[in-house]
């Protein structure tokens, strides 16, 4: 066994704790973190979900996806008629049934991102 396939690689992510890792590990991430690099530098928006999906997976904010949108000029139908949309829109269009590959990833990190917010792992 070479040297390399010994060692443990410290990460830690934005917010997060100090995680080791091994190389095989360390290169199932980078493979990980790839594919999701790939999905968004090639994802197509077509709709509103799937602006919001793509600005979901650039920013990791809700209420800033929602400004963005806005500033986009996308609007949801409310019950006077055409709507801004807010934080909460936004969660709501994320949580919907998974459209595309990316969508699911965005999803799944939204669901994670909840469950820190609530105090929970």
């Amino acid at each position: 066994m070479k040297w390399y396939n010994k060692c443990i690689f410290i990460f830690k992510s934005r917010g997060e704790k100090s995680k080791e890792m091994n190389l095989q590990q360390a290169k199932d991430s980078v493979e990980k973190w790839s594919r999701f690099i790939e999905l968004v530098s090639n994802y197509e928006v077509t709709s509103l979900e799937t602006d919001a999906i793509y600005e979901y997976a650039l920013d990791n904010n809700v209420s800033n996806v929602a400004v963005k949108l806005n500033e986009k000029g996308h609007r949801i139908q409310g019950v006077r008629g055409p709507k801004k949309l807010n934080s909460n829109d936004v969660t709501e269009i994320l949580q919907r049934e998974i459209i595309d590959e990316l969508h699911s990833v965005i999803k799944n990190t939204l669901q994670k991102n909840q469950r820190k917010m609530r105090g929970r792992k």
